[in-house]
């Protein structure tokens, strides 16, 4: 292979080639070695050189211009005046791409009330938070505002903990803070109708002609009585419909003595043929806030169906009143009202403020009162019973008798 002596180290760099394995593309020096002959090299780049700026125009590295394969790339190593291979090797610095993420922030980090405003009753207010690489809170979005609080109160985040930010103890930081200016607020006015008691119903007593019915719940008569001072009207605390038709107090109906239930016509029964089903009736007892305004007391009996009452003369309480014959007891109405077999005999007045006492008798044997037998028999007499014995024998772990 013919070489040529290079007669001038100045010269202008000529497009190269190397390899990105790192094997140069300078096969001049091993095949002039490889034919014992001797070669004269240029050693470039060279940071001093003949060239008009004093240094090869890659002494201080040169940039990638294309890649041409996988392995090979190409740069600007200068013009050369002369045929010569280029025996350069170097190393080649690949651009670095650097990518930083956002910051990942704190959620739901609750606010506190901060040590330097006062402290309130407020609850609930979260925030989330970005901290930046210098540790310092580069923004943030309050999440839930929370309530109870109140303008001018200082919140910020908890440190630590389970709930807090992490931070250097090391090192003094300024809270973060957040500085309440308004507060929404509503204004509302509210009320509660309160319960209602459903009452028995009474249209199966419905015959036409029968204005007076007693209230009962549960098939037991009942008395609606005010606390003695109280201006609640009792009449007024019932709802009674008549065919779905809600009546107004007083003129509907009236109630007497908390229990008896009076129409102005009697409500039409069932007719015997089927061509009418007859009045419907519904009664609702307002008890307002259930057990706060109303209290259901039940009462022991003392005269019951069966005994036996007798109205006394007594000229001191009412004038001219004479005694009169026994009654018997057919129904109690209420805690102070009862019916009583039909009375013609003497000693009746007409006077219902006429107040006379009573001689009550117990009844003393069982009787049949409309078709019913009714039993002597009363419950405070019930006999209370409570069964005690004592063990004879001996009884142990394994004891299977007694």
């Amino acid at each position: 292979m013919p070489l040529r002596q290079i007669e001038t180290l100045s010269y202008d760099v000529k497009a190269a080639a190397v390899d990105l394995d790192g094997t140069m593309i300078n096969s001049a020096p091993d095949l002039a070695a490889a034919a014992n002959l001797t070669l004269e090299q240029m050693n470039a780049p060279r940071d001093e050189s003949g060239a008009a700026s004093g240094t090869d125009p890659a002494a201080n590295g040169s940039t990638v211009l294309t890649v041409g394969t996988t392995t090979s790339f190409t740069i600007n190593s200068g013009i050369s005046t002369r045929d010569h291979f280029y025996s350069r090797g170097g190393k080649v610095n690949r651009q670095m791409d650097v990518i930083i993420d956002e910051p990942v922030g704190y959620t739901n980090i609750p606010l506190v009330y901060s040590s330097s405003g006062t402290t309130g009753i407020g609850t609930q207010a979260t925030v989330d938070i970005i901290v930046g690489q210098g540790s310092s809170v580069i923004g943030f979005e309050v999440k839930n505002t929370g309530y109870g609080y109140q303008d001018d109160q200082v919140l910020t985040v908890g440190i630590g903990s389970t709930t807090g930010i992490p931070t250097d103890s090391s090192v003094t930081l300024e809270e973060f803070q957040i500085t309440i200016q308004d507060v929404s607020t509503d204004s509302f006015a509210g009320w509660t109708f309160g319960q209602l008691e459903v009452l028995d119903k009474i249209q199966s007593e419905f015959n036409g002609t029968k204005k007076v019915f007693t209230l009962k719940k549960d098939g037991a008569p009942i008395t609606i009585r005010a606390r003695e001072g109280s201006s609640i009207d009792v009449q007024s605390t019932i709802l009674v419909f008549i065919n779905d038709t809600l009546q107004v107090p007083g003129d509907g109906y009236t109630l007497t003595n908390g229990s008896i239930l009076t129409f102005p016509e009697a409500p039409k029964g069932r007719e015997t043929d089927g061509s009418f089903a007859g009045d419907t009736c519904k009664i609702l007892f307002y008890k307002g806030s259930g057990d706060v305004d109303v209290t259901f007391t039940e009462v022991l009996d003392t005269v019951k169906k069966g005994d036996t009452l007798q109205i006394e003369g007594d000229g001191d309480l009412c004038a001219n009143s004479i005694e009169e014959d026994k009654r018997l007891v057919k129904e109690v109405i209420s805690t102070d009202i009862v019916d009583t077999n039909a009375y013609t005999g003497v000693g009746i007045n007409g006077d219902p403020t006429c107040k006379r006492t009573v001689t009550w008798c117990k009844q003393g044997m069982d009787k049949i009162i409309n078709g019913q037998i009714i039993s002597k028999s009363r419950e405070e007499l019930e006999a209370l019973i409570s069964p005690a014995t004592c063990i004879i024998p001996v009884v142990g772990v394994g004891s299977t008798v007694v």
